[in-house]
């Protein structure tokens, strides 16, 4: 008898991204679907609607470069978190300050 294998089933990458959002007060926004939520991701993860409300609701977070807390290049301004996904607006940091946001 041949041996089984097991085929793990994942869901396609979701098409998410980020866009320039527009302006606001002369700062650049970003607009990014940060998360779908009940989708397996690369790492065999799947998150649950309303995982991260709480946290949201206390704090938002910074908008980092290349995913490094200690660069920090822009913040959270708002978010829309429903049963679907996650997506949040970001504003960048003033780029003569912190010209990895441009």
């Amino acid at each position: 008898m041949p041996a089984r294998t097991m085929e793990r089933r994942v869901a396609p990458r979701p098409r998410g991204g980020i866009r320039v959002a527009g302006k606001r007060d002369g700062s650049k926004t970003i607009q990014a679907r940060v998360l779908v939520y009940n989708v397996v991701d690369d790492y065999g993860s799947r998150w649950k609607p309303g995982v991260f409300a709480e946290g949201l609701r206390s704090k938002l977070p910074a908008y980092v470069w290349g995913h490094s807390w200690v660069d920090p290049i822009g913040h959270a301004i708002d978010y829309k978190d429903d049963r679907r996904a996650l997506d949040m607006l970001f504003e960048l940091d003033d780029f003569d300050a912190v010209p990895r946001a441009r």
